[in-house]
C-alpha cells in the first residue's frame, strides 16, 4: 500500500476533481442510472470548458457541444468499450445528454444537457472507487452481475466474504461439470482442479471485461459462456491439452481461452473426428 500523507490547510483545493451533481445521487428519476453512468456524466460536464475553450460552439443556436471518443473515455474510466457505450445509452435515456452521429469515421457530437432545476444545484465532489458485490447464493451464482453497480454497502458488516463466495462458486462449479465422474477418469485432477479455479476466477471477477487471446470480452458475456460448460467440454479440453502440452507457455491463459471456445467448438471437433475416421476406415 502506498504510503500517503494527510491534507493541510488548503492544499486540497489545488487539484483537479471530476463533479457530480448531487440531483444524480439523490433524485428518484436518476437513481436507477449506474454509477458509471453518474461518473461519466461528471467526466463529460468537464469537457465542456475544454469546448468553450475549442470554440465548438453552434453559431445558430449557441449550443455547446462536445466530440466523444468511445475508446478514449473506455480508457480514461478503466472500462472497457461496452461498458461506456451502456453508461452512454443510460445517460440517453434519461436525457441528460443528446447525441448527434457524424459518420464517417468521425467522433460524434454530444451535447451535455443542464441538469439544473430549482432546488437541485449544489455539486459534490465524489471519488471512483471500486464496488463491492452483493454476495452470490449458491442457486443464483451469476445475478449479482445483471445489476451489480446498483449495490452500495452502508457499513463493514454487509462485505461479503470472498473465501465464502469462490467455495460457493467452486460447489457449483464442480456439480456442472461432472467432477464426481472426472474423478474415476484417467485425466490428470491437477488440471481438472485448475481448470475448476479458472472458471472459479471468472465468476467471482469484479473485473469489467476479460481477456480472451488478446481481446476484451465484456464480463457477463464471458460468464454467460462458461456456463454452458459440461462434461464433454471438459473432455474436449482434455484432449487439446493432451495434444498441445508441450507448446502451452501460459497454462491459465489457455486454459480459459480453451474453456471460451469449447461451447462454440466441441461438436465440430467431434464430427471433424468421426468424418476421419470414417475416411482413414480400411474398406472390406
Amino acid at each position: 500500500m502506498v504510503n500517503l500523507d494527510y491534507f493541510y490547510g488548503s492544499e486540497g483545493e489545488q487539484y483537479r476533481f471530476y463533479q457530480i451533481p448531487a440531483i444524480l445521487l439523490e433524485d428518484e428519476e436518476y437513481k436507477k442510472i449506474s454509477d458509471t453512468a453518474k461518473l461519466l456524466y461528471g467526466i463529460l460536464l468537464s469537457r465542456l470548458a475544454l469546448s468553450k475553450k475549442n470554440n465548438w460552439i453552434e453559431k445558430e443556436t449557441n449550443r455547446v457541444y462536445i466530440l466523444y471518443n468511445r475508446n478514449d473515455i473506455a480508457k480514461k474510466m478503466g472500462k472497457c468499450p461496452a461498458t461506456i457505450s451502456n453508461a452512454m445509452n443510460q445517460l440517453l435515456e434519461v436525457g441528460l445528454i443528446k447525441r448527434k452521429r457524424q459518420g464517417q469515421g468521425k467522433a460524434d457530437m454530444l451535447y451535455v444537457m443542464n441538469f439544473s432545476s430549482g432546488e437541485h444545484k449544489k455539486t459534490v465532489n465524489i471519488q471512483c472507487e471500486e464496488r463491492k458485490e452483493v454476495p452470490a447464493s449458491p442457486d443464483q451464482p451469476h445475478s449479482f452481475y445483471e445489476d451489480r453497480e446498483e449495490k452500495v454497502y452502508t457499513n463493514d458488516s454487509d462485505i461479503p466474504s470472498l473465501q465464502n463466495k469462490r467455495a460457493a462458486y467452486r460447489e457449483i462449479i464442480k456439480k456442472q461439470v461432472d467432477y464426481d465422474i472426472l474423478r474415476q477418469s484417467p485425466y490428470d485432477m491437477n488440471i481438472i482442479d485448475n481448470i475448476v479455479e479458472v472458471m472459479v476466477n471468472v465468476y467471482a471477477s469484479q473485473k469489467e471485461c476479460i481477456n480472451i487471446s488478446g481481446d476484451m470480452i465484456p464480463l457477463n458475456e464471458v460468464i454467460n459462456r462458461l456456463k454452458r460448460i459440461n462434461l464433454t467440454h471438459i473432455q474436449y479440453v482434455m484432449e487439446c491439452i493432451g495434444k498441445s502440452i508441450k507448446s502451452i507457455r501460459r497454462p491459465n491463459n489457455y486454459l480459459l481461452t480453451a474453456l471460451y471456445n469449447a461451447p462454440v467448438t466441441t461438436d465440430l471437433y467431434y464430427a471433424m473426428q468421426v468424418k476421419h475416421d470414417l475416411h482413414n476406415y480400411p474398406d472390406g
